[in-house]
């Protein structure tokens, strides 16, 4: 029986969507997908969701690596960022108030510090028992030991869980554990159907 509602962070409850922010800002196409794959496909990114490099040094050793856009990196990340980057995803967050109502809140995400302390002034928060966060544990989705970090500082049973994520890797490697998951792509529908409960749409 699913007792808790675990909740991936990134595209399940907020949106990533740094390409648009970057549209906002008036950069070309040609600098949006130069700048995506500097920043967004390096190897380094994932570390700052392991909590293992401060976003400062990050960025500083990005713009001397490509001091030709070296002024739209220090404007990405100028003031408060993480709330450009990342807007609510209202109906997943109307879904998880009303659930709360029936099963426990978790959150089990990749997540730096400064992207977590925006999620949490989102309004739903209240609705949220506990979590694992990959910044504090320094320990990434796919990998084992997040879920079975989440498992036991959480003190929840994996069979009585079901796990919301936009990844497959990630479902894949939660069913792995034990804990039951639904690749997320706003399909409210299969997340009630499995839940078989009386929370209304």
């Amino acid at each position: 029986m699913i007792k808790n509602l675990v909740f991936d962070l990134g595209n399940v409850l907020v949106e990533f969507k740094p390409k648009d922010y970057m549209d906002r800002l008036g950069f070309s196409t040609e600098d949006i997908d130069s700048l995506f794959q500097i920043i967004f496909k390096d190897t380094r990114w994932s570390e700052f969701d392991r909590g293992t490099l401060k976003i400062e040094e990050y960025t500083s050793a990005l713009k001397v690596e490509h001091p030709e856009y070296k002024a739209q990196i220090e404007q990405m990340f100028s003031g408060n960022w993480t709330a450009n980057f990342l807007k609510p995803k209202h109906e997943s967050i109307q879904f998880l108030k009303k659930a709360a109502s029936n099963y426990r809140i978790y959150i089990l995400s990749n997540v730096s510090e400064y992207v977590l302390n925006y999620v949490k002034t989102l309004g739903f928060w209240d609705k949220v028992t506990s979590g694992t966060y990959s910044y504090m544990i320094h320990c990434l989705k796919p990998e084992p030991e997040i879920y079975k970090a989440f498992f036991k500082d959480n003190n929840v049973i994996p069979e009585e869980c079901l796990f919301l994520d936009d990844l497959p890797q990630n479902i894949a490697a939660s069913e792995r554990a034990g804990m039951k998951g639904i690749v997320f792509c706003d399909n409210l529908e299969d997340v009630y159907q499995t839940l078989d409960s009386d929370i209304n749409l």
